[in-house]
């Protein structure tokens, strides 16, 4: 989609322009584009083709990103930011184990405490079950901190408004290296973002390795 947002008043002034997609793409609606415009054909041909330039993977483009999460944010009706956020893996966890908390209701308390202390609330985002698209937008638009393990919830940040906290818990690929994909969102949309890494993975991070940067952005909300 970020390919298709810098484009968006000249595809509404034009709807005979077709869409090739490959599947159809559920905040399309959101962004006032029709599914029937969808091509999902594996082979396509035109007598005229645009071609929006696109982006490296994992690196968000910077204009066309920022458009996309404030199209999606004039979505929500909340209209303040009072929750932290934990993010949980149930149903990945059973293919990816080691990329969800396994410490998930400590962390859980502890950020309560933390939370209810500084006069916010705690809510998680769990993918099972997984909340309407609508809930997902209203829940990260009122975030002030997320916590979350490295995957595809982050992706979620999209929603979040600039300034917001993500304390991620990083998984160390095949080089031990991390993939820094939502570092680069987080930048890109003018998040806070801080890295939580450990060798033996995202499962085995404790409330002890989580809260300290917690507490951190809690001390500094004032600044943020």
């Amino acid at each position: 989609l970020v390919r298709l947002v810098p484009y968006l008043s000249f595809l509404k002034e034009n709807p005979q322009v077709m869409i090739f997609m490959g599947y159809h793409h559920p905040f399309l609606s959101l962004l006032g584009i029709s599914q029937d415009r969808v091509i999902t054909s594996n082979r396509v041909r035109g007598k005229l083709v645009y071609m929006p330039a696109g982006g490296g993977c994992g690196n968000s483009p910077v204009f066309s990103t920022q458009v996309l999460s404030d199209v999606l944010r004039r979505q929500s009706i909340t209209p303040f930011r009072d929750t932290f956020i934990l993010i949980e893996r149930k149903q990945a966890a059973k293919k990816t184990k080691n990329r969800s908390f396994k410490y998930h209701d400590q962390i859980l308390a502890a950020l309560q405490n933390v939370a209810t202390a500084a006069g916010f609330r705690v809510e998680v985002f769990s993918d099972d079950p997984l909340p309407s698209l609508n809930q997902t937008i209203d829940m990260f638009t009122r975030a002030v901190l997320v916590v979350s393990p490295h995957g595809a919830g982050g992706a979620n940040m999209l929603f979040a408004q600039p300034g917001t906290v993500l304390i991620e818990a990083l998984h160390p690929g095949p080089s031990l290296h991390p993939n820094l994909c939502f570092a680069s969102l987080a930048q890109t949309l003018g998040l806070r973002y801080h890295g939580v890494f450990k060798n033996s993975g995202v499962i085995e991070c404790t409330e002890d390795d989580l809260m300290p940067s917690v507490r951190f952005f809690v001390r500094n909300l004032s600044r943020l």
